[in-house]
C-alpha cells in the first residue's frame, strides 16, 4: 500500500484534500492550475468549492478505487501548492 500523501486523507474510499484560501479569486487562480495539471495527466479529480472553500477528492474511476494514479497525482498537488507559496507542511 501506498503512503498517503501528507495532509490527505482516505474518505470514503477516496483520497481528499481541504484547502481553504484567503478569497475566491485566489480559489479560483489556483483551481485553473489544477485543472491544467489534471488535464497534463489525464487524471481528473472531483473539485467541490464554496467561496474560499475547496476540496479536492481523487479515486481511479474505471477501477472504483485509490490507485497509484490517485496517489501520484496527489503528491503533483501538493507540489503545486508549494510553488504556489501555500506550503502545506
Amino acid at each position: 500500500m501506498t503512503a498517503t500523501p501528507k495532509n490527505w486523507h482516505i474518505v470514503d474510499n477516496k483520497l481528499e484534500l481541504k484547502l481553504e484560501f484567503a478569497n475566491h479569486l485566489e480559489l479560483a487562480g489556483f483551481l485553473v492550475k489544477l485543472i491544467i495539471l489534471s488535464e497534463k495527466y489525464n487524471h481528473h479529480p472531483e473539485c467541490y468549492f464554496n467561496y474560499k472553500k475547496l476540496v479536492i477528492k481523487l479515486y481511479t474511476h474505471s477501477e472504483n478505487r485509490i490507485t497509484d494514479k490517485d496517489y501520484e497525482l496527489a503528491e503533483k498537488i501538493n507540489l503545486l501548492l508549494k510553488e504556489d507559496s501555500r506550503d502545506i507542511s
